[in-house]
C-alpha cells in the first residue's frame, strides 16, 4: 500500500500498536472461553504485510477480551459484500464514460469466481447526501499522484486505510508518466484492479498478469488475474468471517503469530560451475514464533525448479532444495528468489542468487558489416549493412574436448552459410584473441533490401550438453520503421500518443518532414541526437472520426536510395 503518498491526501491514521506477550497470557488466564489455535486459521502467503499486521491485531485485542477495540480495527478488513462510493468529479466529461467502463469491468473481473458482492453508487446520489448510504470502500480520482521514491514517475494509484470518507480509499491517477500524459481506460481498469487486490489483503505481484501488479506510468497490457489471487482472496475473507464472528460473539481466540528465520538470506556461487550444469541450491527454514508458519517460494526465472509450499509448526524448521539449470548462461548471473510468508515482520524476503558461470562456448561475429551494438563476443544484437558488404562471417569456440559441430543451417531462406575449421587472431573489441574453432560464412542475398531479420546460425554437435545450439544478430540494410505497419487500435477520448521508431544504427540521415493524410491527427518527429535514429510521434486531435482508419504515414528523407518512405496506417475510430 502507497503510505508513502499520506503526504498528497492526509487521513487519520489507525492504532495498530499490538499489546505485550505479557499483557497476552494475563488476559488468556483470565477469559472465559480457552483460545485454541484451531479458532482461527492461519493468514496465508502472498498477503500484503499491512493486512498481516491488522489481523494480528484484531487476534490480539481478541485474545485480550478488547472486544469494542477489535471491533473498531475490524472494519478495516475486506468484506464480502462491499459498498463502494464511485467519484468521478475530478474527470474530465468527455472521458468519464470510458473510465466508468473501466470501473465496471474491474469490478466484474473480481467478482467472476468469487463468493463477493459489489455494488456502487455516485456521490451525485440523493441517499448518499442524505446520510442513508454508507459505503466501505472509496474510488476517486486525483489530477496526479506524488512521485515513486526518487524517480520522477508520479505512483498510477494510492490506497489507504485510514478511514477518509469510507475505512478503505483507492485514488486513481488521472495522469501517469514522465512527461505526464492522461491515463487511458485501460490503464484506469488495471489501476482499480490493483486496488481492490490491496483491499482484499494481497502482496504486491511481479507478475504482470496478476491483479496485484502495479505499473507506475504507461501500460499496455491488460492484468487478467491469476488463479492464485482468487485462491488467497477467498482464504482471506474465510478467515475474516472467522474474526468477524469471533467479534460478535465476544469470543477470545489465540494469535497465530509466526516468526521466520531464514539461512541462507543471499545465495553466491564463485567457483566450480560451468555452463550447462545443474546446481544445487538449499534453504533452511525455521518458525521460531507461535502458530503455523506458510511459505511460497516463487524464482524470478524458469531456470530454477519449482517447490511445493512449505508450512511449518511452531519451532519446527524445514527445506527448500532446489536445481538451477545453467544452460543458457555462460558468465557472471544475478538471479533472485521472491520468498512470500505469513509472518506480518516479514511477507516478502527477496534471496539474492550471484552465480559465477564458465562458459562451455562462445560466437564471436567478424565482419565489414557495421556492428551497432554489442559486447566482445555473442552479444552483438544488430548489425547494419553498408554499400556492397554481401557477408558476415561468425566464430566458433568451444571450451571442451573434441567438440565440434556436425551440421548447420542458416534462417531466413535466402541466406547461405558454409563451414571450416580456423586456428588464429580474430578482432574481439578494441583488441585480438587467439581462438581454436571454425569459422562459418554467411552470405546475404543480393535482393535484401529496406528491411531489418533476424539472422540466425542453427548447429548440431557432438556435445552431450549442448546437442544444438544456435546464435541470432539483427541485419539492417536501409531506413526501416518499426512498427510497420503501424496499428493504432481503438482511437478514442483516452487514445494516448502513439510513436514508432525510424533508424539506420551507425548511419546518419535526417527526416526532413513527416505527415500522416488524416485530419485527426498530428505528427511530430525527435532524433536521438546522432541522426541514426528518429521517434515518429503519432496524436490523435480529438476531433471527430468514424469507421476504420486506413492512412499512409508518409516520411521524406535525405538519403538518395530512400527519399520517401510510406507506412501503411490502421486502426479505428471507437464510438
Amino acid at each position: 500500500m502507497i503510505f508513502a503518498l499520506a503526504a498528497l491526501l492526509f487521513r487519520p491514521h489507525i492504532d495498530l500498536s499490538f499489546p505485550s506477550p505479557t499483557q497476552i497470557r494475563s488476559a488468556s488466564i483470565q477469559a472465559k472461553t480457552k483460545p485454541t489455535t484451531a479458532d482461527i486459521p492461519p493468514v496465508e502467503p502472498g498477503d500484503s504485510r499491512e493486512f498481516l499486521q491488522l489481523v494480528e491485531g484484531v487476534e490480539n485485542q481478541l485474545s485480550l477480551g478488547q472486544f469494542e477495540k477489535a471491533a473498531a480495527l475490524a472494519q478495516y478488513l475486506p468484506k464480502r459484500v462491499i459498498t463502494i462510493r464511485y467519484d468521478d468529479s475530478a474527470v474530465p466529461k468527455q472521458l468519464r464514460s470510458d473510465y466508468f467502463s473501466a470501473l465496471q469491468d474491474a469490478l466484474s473481473a473480481w467478482q467472476n469466481g468469487l463468493p463477493i458482492r459489489l455494488t456502487f453508487f455516485s456521490t451525485t446520489d440523493p441517499l448518499y447526501s442524505q446520510g442513508t448510504l454508507k459505503p466501505n470502500l472509496s474510488i476517486e480520482y486525483a489530477d496526479h499522484l506524488a512521485k515513486v521514491n526518487d524517480s520522477q514517475i508520479p505512483a498510477s494509484v494510492a490506497v489507504f486505510n485510514h478511514g477518509g470518507s469510507a475505512p478503505y480509499e483507492i485514488i486513481v491517477g488521472l495522469k501517469r508518466g514522465d512527461p505526464l500524459q492522461r491515463s487511458s481506460a485501460l490503464e484506469v481498469d488495471n489501476s482499480i484492479k490493483y486496488g481492490l487486490s490491496q483491499y482484499f489483503g494481497l502482496h504486491e505481484s511481479p507478475n504482470p498478469s496478476s491483479f496485484a501488479h502495479l505499473v507506475n506510468g504507461p501500460d499496455t497490457g491488460t492484468h487478467v488475474g491469476l488463479p492464485s489471487d482468487q485462491v488467497i482472496v477467498d482464504k482471506n475473507l474465510t478467515l475474516v468471517d472467522d474474526l468477524l464472528k469471533a467479534t460478535r460473539d465476544r469470543q477470545a481466540v489465540a494469535v497465530n503469530s509466526p516468526k521466520i528465520s531464514l539461512d541462507p538470506q543471499n545465495v553466491v556461487v564463485t567457483k566450480g560451475v560451468v555452463q550447462g550444469d545443474q546446481l544445487s541450491i538449499t534453504l533452511q527454514v525455521t518458525n521460531y514464533g507461535k502458530g503455523t508458519l506458510k511459505t511460497v517460494l516463487h524464482p524470478d526465472c524458469s531456470c530454477f525448479t519449482q517447490e511445493p509450499p512449505l508450512d511449518l509448526s511452531a519451532g519446527q524448521t524445514g527445506f527448500y532444495k532446489m536445481g538451477m539449470d545453467t544452460t543458457a548462461y555462460g558468465s557472471e548471473v544475478h538471479k533472485e528468489l521472491y520468498l512470500f510468508t505469513n509472518d506480518p515482520g516479514a511477507s516478502e524476503i527477496t534471496i539474492p542468487v550471484d552465480v559465477n558461470i564458465k562458459r562451455r562456448f562462445r560466437f564471436i561475429t567478424q565482419s565489414s558489416v557495421h556492428q551497432s551494438t554489442g559486447s566482445l563476443d555473442a552479444s552483438i544484437t544488430n548489425l547494419t549493412i553498408h554499400h556492397g558488404e554481401r557477408h558476415i562471417v561468425e566464430y566458433l569456440e568451444f571450451y571442451g574436448p573434441s567438440v565440434k559441430p556436425l551440421g548447420w543451417t542458416v534462417q531466413p531462406a535466402g541466406f547461405h552459410v558454409s563451414e571450416s575449421p580456423f586456428h588464429g587472431k580474430v578482432k574481439v573489441g578494441d583488441g585480438e584473441q587467439t581462438i581454436d574453432g571454425y569459422r562459418f560464412l554467411i552470405t546475404i542475398p543480393k535482393d535484401f533490401k529496406n528491411q531489418r531479420v533476424p539472422v540466425t546460425l542453427n548447429l548440431s554437435t557432438n556435445d552431450s550438453v549442448f546437442g544444438a545450439i544456435n546464435n541470432t544478430i539483427y541485419l539492417q540494410n536501409g531506413i526501416v520503421c518499426d512498427p510497420s505497419p503501424v496499428f493504432l487500435g481503438p482511437v478514442g477520448q483516452s487514445f494516448r500518443p502513439f510513436s514508432v521508431q525510424v533508424s539506420w544504427p551507425g548511419r546518419q540521415f535526417r527526416i526532413l518532414s513527416a505527415s500522416l493524410n488524416l485530419p485527426q491527427f498530428s505528427v511530430r518527429t525527435s532524433g536521438n541526437g546522432r541522426g541514426s535514429s528518429h521517434t515518429i510521434t503519432i496524436r490523435y486531435l480529438r476531433k471527430p472520426g468514424f469507421g476504420p482508419i486506413q492512412a499512409t504515414l508518409t516520411l521524406r528523407t535525405n538519403s538518395p536510395s530512400q527519399p520517401i518512405i510510406k507506412v501503411p496506417v490502421s486502426g479505428r475510430f471507437a464510438e
